[in-house]
């Protein structure tokens, strides 16, 4: 966080190879759309002086150029993932709701690149892992959820098609460290994981962290009651919500998987893994 002028600011500074410019800069029109277009409240970017959202810097000692972008501050509080009530996942499903309505209507400029996450992105590495590096980490009986879950997961794509009712520019990763609450309004943090994919597939990755919550069913029930507040959502799509359920934990044991040359996370790869498949395994069990 930086403070200019009595404002406060994030500047995001990209580590080398992480984002090539046209994918980082696509990012930031985006929000910059949302902006223009919406009252929602998100990471606005502030262009530099040249006019640019997206800024190369050098600097001595530093031996490769980074991509850089600063954003306006979104003031809100976290609220913490076993601390959320119902009343604050109806205000998130609002929210992605409303999110969803300005993606089906943006038309994108010239250049606009972001990832894909359909079945070869969420599975083939668009996090750094790959889903024989989860199996790895597996017994045998887990590595047999992992192959169903794929195949949930694929079947449930191949069924939905890519039609913009569907399918669409999403966040990407709107779990509960990246929302905050203001005056009971949500408002979305970080869309360094926006892209292409399934509006289902965004909101498995809000509720995904939540399905072991003794309350999720309650939970679930008010995000798709906000949700369906601005946008709506057919019975038959909701009843296929398990399965991006299943994709989004697929999809993080695919990405810890990936971390094992991480030092601070190698140690805890395989246990979190497991314990993810094991999240799978039950909610197999809804799938009839």
């Amino acid at each position: 966080m930086v403070r200019a002028g009595g404002c406060r600011y994030v500047l995001r500074v990209n580590r080398p190879g992480y984002r090539d410019l046209a994918v980082f800069r696509s990012e930031l029109e985006w929000l910059d759309a949302i902006t223009r277009d919406t009252d929602l409240v998100v990471p606005v970017p502030v262009a530099d002086r040249e006019g640019n959202l997206v800024t190369v810097a050098s600097t001595p000692g530093v031996p490769e150029p980074r991509i850089c972008a600063l954003f306006r501050w979104v003031n809100g509080r976290f609220c913490g993932q076993h601390d959320l009530t119902v009343r604050h996942l109806e205000r998130v499903g609002l929210l992605m709701g409303r999110l969803h309505c300005h993606a089906e209507g943006f038309v994108p400029p010239p250049g606009f690149t972001r990832i894909r996450w359909d079945a070869g992105g969420l599975l083939g590495g668009v996090y750094g892992g790959k889903i024989a590096d989860a199996k790895a980490v597996l017994e045998p009986a887990r590595r047999a959820a992992v192959d169903r879950a794929e195949s949930i997961t694929r079947g449930a794509m191949e069924q939905l098609g890519e039609a913009p009712s569907v399918f669409g520019l999403i966040h990407g990763d709107l779990h509960q460290m990246n929302y905050v609450f203001l005056r009971g309004e949500a408002r979305a943090l970080d869309f360094d994981d926006c892209g292409w994919g399934y509006y289902l597939g965004d909101m498995g990755a809000t509720l995904g962290p939540l399905v072991s919550r003794e309350d999720f069913a309650e939970l679930r029930a008010a995000f798709l009651h906000g949700y369906r507040v601005v946008r709506p959502l057919d019975a038959g799509h909701e009843r296929m919500l398990t399965s991006f359920l299943i994709a989004d934990r697929l999809k993080i044991a695919v990405w810890m998987s990936g971390r094992r040359d991480n030092p601070g996370l190698r140690d805890g790869v395989a246990g979190f893994v497991r314990d993810r498949v094991d999240q799978i395994e039950a909610m197999m069990q809804w799938i009839h």
